[in-house]
């Protein structure tokens, strides 16, 4: 229970204990009186403050978002801009397959490259022995 339930509470015993007191119901002067006297918040009360405090009304909040909406569109990319920024699912798909046509190539280059350095290195451990078998050949 909060607070306010609590002495709402209490008002109303108060209230039944002086109407079996006197042997009457509270009326509604009486539960009246009794509020006035526990000096309760009333609704023209809750009103005042609301004014006072100057709060935000249904209005304001509704104002607020349809400017703030506004300034969002302003902020945000529109759908022209973002198909020029951005790229499509087909664009991107085409630009992947050129990427993968490219390192197919590049891929064929090293592997011929390699194959090319160990016909080179197999000639190169073989260059002592060949000069040897030259050498011997001609004397």
């Amino acid at each position: 229970m909060t607070t306010d339930t609590k002495n709402l509470e209490e008002i109303i015993i108060k209230a039944v204990g002086k109407a079996i007191k006197s042997n009457n119901l509270a009326t509604k002067d009486d539960v009246k009186t009794i509020i006035k006297e526990s000096n309760l918040a009333t609704k023209d009360d809750v009103k005042t403050i609301i004014k006072e405090s100057n709060l935000a009304t249904k209005d304001d909040v509704k104002k607020a978002i349809s400017e703030n909406n506004h300034e969002l569109f302003r902020v945000f990319l529109t759908k022209q801009d973002a198909l020029d920024v951005f790229v499509t699912k087909d664009e991107f798909n085409e630009k992947m397959d050129n990427n993968f046509e490219l390192l197919d190539k590049i891929y064929g280059i090293v592997k011929r490259t390699d194959e090319e350095q160990t016909v080179v290195s197999q000639k190169v451990e073989n260059h002592e022995v060949r000069i040897t078998h030259i050498e011997s050949a001609i004397a």
